[in-house]
Order: structure tokens, then sequence, then C-alpha cells
């Protein structure tokens, strides 16, 4: 079979790199060559790229500019495979960190419920998986 992406998650990520992307799909093999190309140039390589199975392949970002970019899986450095849905086109969404500039309310209950405004210098728009982490002080 053809190699052809289905999937990408988690399909956003700081730009600093790091977001270890599980792509899912079909026709996977193991390859010396294989690489996970982002627009721009961007590439993910050697250590920062796993063949998991015939049907997975992990691959984690390079540091990359803020943006949306096309991604692609070579197998043999010429020919990428593409994919996810009607597009053809599997996107990943590169964010700068958002900072965190305010809370409110500064407090709240011990058992949780509680709702919170948090204001930040850069946000990131659109995407609906966004998670708080707290720690004790």
């Amino acid at each position: 079979a053809i190699p052809m992406m289905q999937t990408i998650t988690p399909s956003l990520g700081p730009q600093g790199g790091g977001t270890s992307i599980t792509v899912r799909g079909i026709g996977f093999f193991d390859s010396p060559l294989l690489r996970c190309k982002y627009d721009l140039g961007h590439i993910s390589s050697g250590s920062n790229v796993r063949f998991v199975s015939t049907t997975e392949v992990v691959c984690v970002t390079p540091p990359i500019t803020r943006g949306e970019y096309g991604m692609e899986l070579t197998f043999n450095g010429q020919q990428y495979a593409g994919g996810c849905g009607n597009t053809g086109i599997c996107t990943f969404k590169s964010y700068e960190d958002p900072v965190i500039t305010g809370v409110s309310p500064k407090g709240g209950i011990t058992t949780g419920g509680t709702f919170l405004s948090i204001n930040v210098l850069s946000s990131v728009s659109g995407y609906l998986g966004l998670k708080c982490k707290f720690k004790a002080q």
C-alpha cells in the first residue's frame, strides 16, 4: 500500500519544539530515510522520528516559527505521504507559549469547581483542548 497519513495527534504545540506527534495512517514502513516535514523546510529526523508500526510513526517537532504548517512523511527522502481528510493536508499549529498576566478569582474551595478567568499575553485561539494545571504553593 502507498503510505498515507490519516491523523496527527496532537495537532498543535509550542514553537520551541519538543511536541511528540503520533501520526496514524496506512502503508508505513521502517526506513533510515524516514523524516517528518513541516512547511518552510522544518524537518524532524534521526532520533526525532520513530517508526512504531505499519500504521504509526511518532515525530518530535523541531523549533518552528509560530503558524500553521502542512505536515508530511517521507520514507525515501523524495516522495511525501500526505493525507488527513478531504484536504489531503495534515495541519500542525505552532504557538507562542502563553504568558499568564492575571487570574480571577485568586482562590476557591478545596473541593474544586471554581470557574477561573485567565488573562494571557499570547492566546492559543481555535483550540478546544486547552487545560489548566495547578500546583500547591
